[in-house]
């Protein structure tokens, strides 16, 4: 951690990495660019909001830059829907592969009863302590089976829920009880929080099952404490947006640069220029180093596909206790200047800049 006083916590946070190699064109470059930002901007950790990697098994080398990051940053994450893909189907990524690969913190006190880490990885959710905040980090992976009358969590080899389930994408009662106790906890310790999940819990747009829940417990926790939520982060719509409810500060994160996909038109010709390249790992050397290789973009499996933007969006955001929130987003472009052909409003290259004030006014 940072030198900072108790009461500011800086952070650098990003969503939706989306790493597959030799599918999509996300590189570890783009990864170290990210990290190469927090540490310049003197962060205290850096949060990532899900759907980071579709093939952990086979990605060694994206742990080796963000885990045992050069920097020695302390870096967080959480599942998102895609963290347990990968289409063989052979249950090698697992929740006892993925789930202690989700931070470089050992510290962290799991949702399991006496805090420490489920041997299986089968409790994903956690929470940690930094300059006076604690910062939630949930599992939004939950949904009720009807036939099996049982809250199951995503399966390994799935993208989703398992087939026909109900309430997908919850977090299911045993891990609400758990989130309003640690809430409630922080708020008779008068520590503020962050709570960040993939799926989001506000009345932006779609959302969690369980979001009227969710904010439900916040207005609790905050009517023992104003403030004591005071940010709920989340991906998964590859969009971003702000709005502020109940005196929380409610934050949609764009994705880093798998902006679009379209699955029905894999098999139509690429929309990018063909002399258009990047670099794809390739092992490494005799040395230990990483080798890479510079492949033309069309040869990555959902080119066709996919829009990317050119940059990957991340941002720098500072909390105070007393509800001062700053981002320092940032702006890029469409890949090659080459747009998806169904662009909305929402589905924009940025990550906007601002301050805001939270009224933690009795």
């Amino acid at each position: 951690m940072s030198n900072r006083k108790n009461g500011t916590l800086k952070f650098s946070l990003f969503s939706d990495f989306h790493y597959l190699r030799g599918h999509y064109i996300n590189t570890l470059g783009d990864l170290q660019a990210i990290l190469d930002r927090a540490a310049a901007s003197e962060v205290d950790l850096v949060i990532q909001a899900g759907d980071f990697c579709q093939n952990r098994i086979d990605s060694p080398e994206l742990d080796d830059v963000y885990l045992n990051n050069r920097y020695g940053l302390p870096v967080y994450g959480i599942y998102g829907n895609h963290d347990m893909e990968w289409h063989r189907r052979d249950q090698s990524n697992n929740m006892k592969l993925i789930t202690p690969l989700l931070t470089n913190d050992q510290s962290v006190i799991w949702g399991t009863e006496d805090g420490s880490f489920a041997e299986d990885g089968s409790i994903a959710y956690y929470y940690f302590e930094a300059n006076g905040f604690r910062v939630v980090c949930l599992d939004s992976n939950y949904s009720w089976s009807a036939e099996r009358e049982a809250w199951e969590h995503n399966l390994p080899g799935s993208w989703g829920a398992p087939e026909g389930n109900e309430r997908v994408n919850s977090l299911a009662p045993t891990q609400l009880a758990w989130l309003e106790r640690v809430l409630s906890d922080a708020a008779e310790r008068a520590m503020p929080c962050i709570v960040v999940s993939h799926e989001g819990f506000s009345t932006l747009g779609k959302n969690s099952p369980d979001s009227e829940v969710v904010r439900e417990i916040f207005r609790r926790v905050n009517a023992v404490r104003r403030g004591t939520v005071l940010m709920a982060i989340n991906g998964h719509w590859h969009t971003h947006n702000i709005k502020i409810e109940d005196g929380v500060f409610y934050l949609q994160m764009n994705t880093s640069r798998c902006a679009a996909e379209n699955y029905a038109i894999r098999d139509l010709p690429p929309h990018y220029p063909e002399d258009m390249t990047y670099d794809i790992f390739a092992g490494y050397g005799e040395d230990g180093g990483m080798r890479f290789d510079n492949v033309p973009l069309n040869t990555a499996e959902r080119a066709a596909s996919c829009w990317y933007f050119r940059d990957a969006l991340n941002a720098i955001i500072t909390v105070t206790k007393d509800g001062k929130i700053k981002m320092e987003g940032m702006e890029t472009e469409w890949l090659g200047g080459v747009e998806p052909p169904q662009l909305t409003m929402y589905m924009k290259p940025y990550v906007m800049s601002g301050e805001w004030e939270l009224n933690l006014q009795p």
